[in-house]
């Protein structure tokens, strides 16, 4: 543009700035007006101008128009992608759309109004419409490597594990980027195939070791196997490369404290960023992890400080439960949480949960209620109502609570399992057995619905092979629940295995809480085993601990 022209643009521009003053309608013609003598590239140039001063002056509603003449003069890529993004920050998709899908008919081959259209879908979950842009923009685009790239990650995103797949294996292999291994990772991940998985990320990060994404996948890989050496290992790996991300730490810590070595995990957090907040994250992980000590050393200065913030009366109201059992000092600091706070939610069930344990249903029932009140999504406090409610001795309104529960929320594999149990307390046991069967339903996997199942299957003596495996798959699981070690016990004792059942009573009886029906179990193995010694013993233990039942006990006591 020579220097008279330019000029003459600024000069209407200044005109134009002034018409803008007036409404919506005025302005559109009063840009027309100002721009209709000037050459075609010249009016570009112009409205090119004005749109940037609108947007320097924070005028989005004013600039589109501008945006859209704009376009009409000079239909360019940026032009398309900058007037989709003002529809789209508009609350207009459906227009963004539109104009995207014209930009990509004229310039089928640039990847980014694709890939923002692509984006667009993918960003409210429809993701069959996303797949579809990137599949026609990889065919008319067969040599662009990141059409098939992009294919592959959104198609893993969806979950699509096997089309993606598909995508990826079409690569030759010389031609297979650090990206693309990653994203092959992810899908072998995605189908369970973790080992092919860590040997994708192995050969991306031998390609390239700055890939972090390949190493923070690899590392949770690890963790999945229980490889927790390994594990270790990368995390310090990625914070030798300078990442300074507070979970990376965390997860080492949490690594550390796995392996049973508390000493090292702090070790780590000395060399861990510094500050109230990830001291707060990692005694929460030392608290999960049952060390309620080292959790100590980090809250007691925050506690001594005189200035306890909500967060921290958070993690100190844990600390006193889980760590000393001293309610009121939890409910002391549960209360320091005000209303306001986003964890509100989770300290008034907690204190819902300490009134439980203090006996006191009433103020139980009061704060369940404010929680069932406020968060009508939360299902904890219908869970909790259910608790109190049968700790008041009323399995049947218990049974009621959960039932509203499980119509609310039908999917929800917790409640059945909770109410499964509340059927059983209640004395109607084929009800029981639905719920429990729903729940493994919904959740292949609970561990304490397959207890409860295969251990009411032991006692009824029918489908015992259906039991052990069900008590076995528990197990496997958690492998040094005495009480599922028990319900071993008793199937195998139903099967007439009794070595087995002895050999497997044993060990429940040294693990975890004294039980009264583990040692009741303990005493009727013994004496099918002809052992009256042992078998007295379990009794007494049994009678020790359950005095409300204590003549059932000292029968079969007698009866020795």
């Amino acid at each position: 543009m020579n220097k008279h022209a330019l000029t003459r643009v600024f000069a209407a521009a200044a005109i134009v700035l002034t018409v803008f003053a007036g409404a919506c309608a005025g302005k559109q013609k009063g840009l027309d007006f100002a721009a209709r003598d000037l050459p075609r590239e010249s009016q570009a140039d112009y409205y090119f101008l004005i749109y940037q001063d609108l947007l320097r002056s924070g005028n989005t509603d004013a600039a589109l128009p501008v945006l859209e003449k704009l376009l009409e003069l000079r239909p360019e890529p940026e032009i398309y992608l900058d007037l989709a993004n003002g529809y789209w920050n508009r609350g207009n998709p459906a227009k963004a759309r539109e104009v995207l899908g014209e930009g990509i008919r004229k310039y089928p081959a640039d990847q980014r109004l694709s890939f923002y259209l692509a984006y667009s879908y993918l960003s409210q979950k429809q993701s069959d419409e996303a797949v579809k842009v990137l599949r026609e923009f990889a065919a008319a685009n067969p040599n662009d490597p990141a059409g098939r790239q992009e294919l592959a990650g959104v198609l893993i995103e969806a979950k699509r594990y096997d089309e993606a797949l598909d995508i990826l294996n079409a690569v030759p292999k010389n031609q297979l980027t650090p990206q693309l291994l990653y994203y092959q990772s992810r899908v072998y991940s995605g189908q369970g195939k973790n080992k092919k998985a860590i040997e994708a990320l192995k050969a991306a990060l031998k390609e390239d070791p700055d890939l972090l994404a390949a190493w923070a996948e690899l590392a949770y890989l690890y963790e999945v196997e229980k490889d927790y050496v390994a594990a270790e290992e990368t995390y310090k790996r990625i914070i030798e490369q300078g990442e300074q991300n507070r979970e990376i730490w965390l997860r080492l810590i949490r690594l550390d404290l796995k392996l049973n070595n508390p000493a090292k995990a702090l070790a780590v957090l000395k060399q861990a960023p510094k500050d109230d907040l990830f001291a707060l994250g990692a005694a929460s992980v030392f608290m999960e992890e049952g060390f309620f000590d080292a959790a100590k050393t980090l809250l007691t200065p925050l506690e001594k400080s005189g200035d306890v913030t909500p967060d921290a009366a958070f993690y100190l109201a844990i600390l006193a439960y889980g760590g000393d059992h001293d309610l009121a000092k939890a409910k002391r600091y549960l209360e320091m949480v005000p209303d306001t706070h986003p964890s509100y939610d989770k300290a008034l069930s907690f204190r819902a949960q300490v009134a439980l344990e203090m006996n006191r249903p009433d103020e139980a029932l009061d704060l369940v209620a404010q929680g069932k009140q406020r968060y009508p999504d939360k299902v904890d406090f219908w869970l909790l109502e259910a608790a109190v409610r049968d700790q008041q001795g009323d399995p049947a309104k218990a049974v009621d609570v959960l039932t509203q529960a499980a119509a609310k929320w039908p999917d929800e594999a917790e409640i059945l399992y909770r109410l499964g149990v509340a059927l059983e307390r209640a004395g109607r046991r084929g009800q029981a057995l639905e719920a429990m069967e729903k729940t493994l339903a919904l959740d292949k996997d609970n561990a304490d619905a397959q207890n409860f199942l295969g251990y009411t299957l032991a006692e009824e003596g029918r489908s015992l092979d259906r039991a052990l495996t069900l008590v076995q798959s528990a197990l496997k699981q958690n492998p040094n629940n005495s009480f599922y070690i028990d319900s071993l016990a008793w199937v195998y004792f139903k099967m007439g295995k009794k070595d087995k059942a002895w050999e497997e009573i044993r060990k429940a009886a040294t693990l975890g809480p004294p039980d009264p029906t583990i040692w009741d179990h303990y005493g009727d193995i013994a004496r099918a085993m002809g052992d009256k010694r042992e078998a007295a013993k379990g009794y007494r233990k049994a009678m020790e601990l359950d005095t409300t039942g204590a003549a059932k006990y000292k029968d079969k006591l007698n009866s020795l």
